[in-house]
């Protein structure tokens, strides 16, 4: 088994080498399929990180979310504890870059709200292995956010070539419950596939 330093480096730059106008193209393909389904018709919330570089455009996602009348949340990263907060949006206007230079709102506990049995939540990772566990950036913010909270359903939006045969869990991995591509639909929670 290729260990994960080495399997980051390698998904990365696969990505990195697909131009945005591809990415952007990808992207809407698998955000299409998305919006058809039942279970993004059926939540009130949907948590979605800002895509960075070369992630998946999840600003399709979000855009959309608040034009259907949806609750939207993103997240804010706080380095005391290593803690993520989801913080609601009402547009992109509210966003500004971080010091990494990725846009976040301001931590304003006013608006930070829990996800619960309503709630879609998006969580991003380099690549997903086909049991629904991620190759995510190593900061284990997801893995603790998700170890804790309610929702629905957790989703990973992917291109094809980030589905992968590879064993990527550790012991305190949370995976996904549906997996999501161009060109693929991998249900891991088998009631959701019967339930859509």
């Amino acid at each position: 088994m290729t260990d994960k330093k080495t399997l980051r480096k390698i998904f990365t730059q696969k990505r990195n080498i697909i131009s945005y106008d591809e990415i952007y193209r990808r992207s809407l393909k698998v955000c299409d399929a998305f919006f058809d389904m039942k279970l993004y018709k059926d939540v009130k919330k949907v948590f979605v990180y800002i895509n960075y570089k070369s992630e998946f455009v999840t600003s399709i996602i979000i855009k959309r979310a608040l034009d259907d009348g949806k609750i939207v949340c993103v997240p804010v990263m706080s380095g005391k504890k290593r803690e993520m907060f989801f913080v609601e949006i009402k547009g992109f206007e509210e966003l500004s870059k971080n010091k990494l230079g990725i846009f976040e709102p301001k931590l304003d506990f006013d608006k930070v709200l829990n996800s619960d049995f309503e709630t879609a939540i998006i969580v991003p990772a380099l690549a997903f292995s086909r049991s629904g566990h991620r190759l995510g950036y190593g900061g284990g913010f997801y893995d603790k956010y998700l170890s804790e909270a309610d929702s629905f359903f957790n989703i990973g939006l992917a291109f094809d070539f980030q589905i992968s045969d590879e064993v990527f869990n550790d012991e305190f991995d949370i995976p996904v419950d549906i997996i999501l591509s161009e060109n693929e639909k991998i249900f891991i929670r088998k009631d959701l596939y019967y339930y859509n």
